[in-house]
């Protein structure tokens, strides 16, 4: 069907930040976010990536983008694990299962949440199963403003 997704407006069901996203890093700064769903093993590539991100010394803060639907979300016992925005998971939407819509969906959640640090001039959008290895810096890739750089 034609059904719009929900959204943070959506009456029955609100986004929302567990953990502190915010960063002390300067104006202009980078952030780095991924898309995960609320399962184990979106649980374990976001301890690995949330730890390679504080050992890269990759600059500013790291938001974990979260796919998870209220009832999924009651049991849920990953919160802590690092910064999260959690969000309607998309999967599912006009009765497709299709979880690749959660990776713009959640973007878009979280753009629309106000939750984003004002700080923030670049957004680093990266796999929940990537690592950072070494400090990506984007204006050392040819990122500016209105030009997306992809690797």
């Amino acid at each position: 069907s034609g059904a719009a997704p929900p959204t943070s407006a959506d009456p029955h069901y609100t986004a929302s930040a567990h953990t502190s996203m915010a960063s002390s890093a300067p104006a202009g700064s980078v952030h780095t976010v991924f898309s995960a769903e609320c399962n184990p093993m979106f649980d374990w590539h976001s301890v690995a990536l949330f730890h390679s991100h504080r050992t890269s010394g990759q600059p500013g803060g790291i938001t974990r983008l979260l796919a998870c639907d209220k009832e999924a979300l009651a049991s849920y016992r990953g919160l802590d694990i690092g910064p999260t925005f959690v969000h309607p998971n998309l999967r599912h939407w006009a009765g497709h299962n299709y979880a690749a819509l959660n990776k713009p969906g959640s973007v878009k959640a979280w753009l629309e949440s106000g939750e984003v640090p004002e700080s923030v001039e670049y957004v680093l959008f990266i796999d929940a199963d990537m690592l950072i290895n070494r400090p990506l810096i984007p204006a050392e890739v040819g990122a500016r403003r209105g030009t997306v750089v992809s690797a």
